[in-house]
């Protein structure tokens, strides 16, 4: 069974996307996500509105990979 949905939220206990496992997601329609990263301290929004999450993703997947190189982790 693969780590990846507890608690009303998806985990990334898979790493399908480019950030530590720890990091949990809302997904919603049109691919709207919310993902927290508690090592980085951040919060990651993005809204969007198309037709299934698919073509959004890999952009997604791009800026969450420049963007934890540019946020170093907290504590």
């Amino acid at each position: 069974q693969r780590p990846v949905y507890g608690g009303f939220f998806w985990i990334n206990g898979d790493g399908r996307y480019p950030v530590p496992k720890e990091a949990y997601y809302m997904a919603g329609a049109g691919g709207q996500t919310t993902m927290i990263i508690p090592s980085h301290d951040l919060v990651v929004v993005r809204l969007g509105h198309y037709k299934g999450s698919t073509p959004g993703e890999a952009d997604l997947k791009k800026a969450l990979a420049l963007l934890l190189e540019a946020v170093p982790r907290g504590r």
